[in-house]
């Protein structure tokens, strides 16, 4: 509770910043996205859904997809939506097309099949399916960078499963997932 007193203080003191003129909203679309995970650790769907809302509100055209992923995942563990309804709005989005932000797109798609398996324990083995099929996907499309996949916490269901060695492999990490085998084998001079 105290880190969301930390957002409020820190949404205020931005606010001047935005109403004069401040080139962009990045500052204020990061407290927004970051105090809507931080809702969503606390179990607050609701306030996590409504902070999401305004980050999508100020986000990019191109990272729309990305934000419209995250929000149907708040929207399914609010219970606004029920399961079917939620893979098939997700399904509904798309792939995006290849760009710096089409493995967040990816990590965003797993992390709702994730979320999905925890609330749907009858159909986790689909749902975790469908998260390896989507990374592996990615890998496919060229796209090796899923730190998120690795170190987020939301993943670690996935991170047990058997299948999710063989895609460390794929991403170029050791098996503990916390090194990068091509940064590893670097020399520093």
């Amino acid at each position: 509770r105290a880190s969301l007193d930390w957002f409020d203080r820190s949404f205020e003191s931005l606010t001047p910043l935005v109403e004069n003129g401040h080139p962009h909203n990045s500052p204020r679309l990061g407290l927004y996205i970051v105090r809507a995970k931080t809702h969503e650790l606390l179990g607050d769907f609701k306030s996590a859904k409504a902070d999401w809302e305004k980050a999508v509100e100020l986000r990019g055209a191109g990272d729309k997809p990305i934000m419209h992923v995250g929000l149907t995942a708040f929207r399914l563990q609010s219970g606004e939506l029920a399961l079917d309804d939620a893979i098939e709005e997700v399904r509904a989005i798309g792939s995006p097309t290849k760009s710096v932000l089409s493995t967040s797109f990816y990590s965003e798609v797993a992390r709702f099949f994730v979320i999905a398996a925890s609330l749907h324990p009858d159909r986790r083995e689909e749902l975790m399916g469908n998260a390896i099929e989507t990374i592996h996907a990615s890998l496919d499309d060229g796209m090796t960078r899923h730190i998120r996949v690795v170190r987020d916490p939301v993943f670690a269901p996935l991170r047990a499963r058997p299948e999710f060695q063989d895609l460390l492999d794929r991403m170029g990490f050791e098996r503990d997932g916390m090194e990068e085998k091509r940064n590893r084998d670097r020399v520093v001079e």
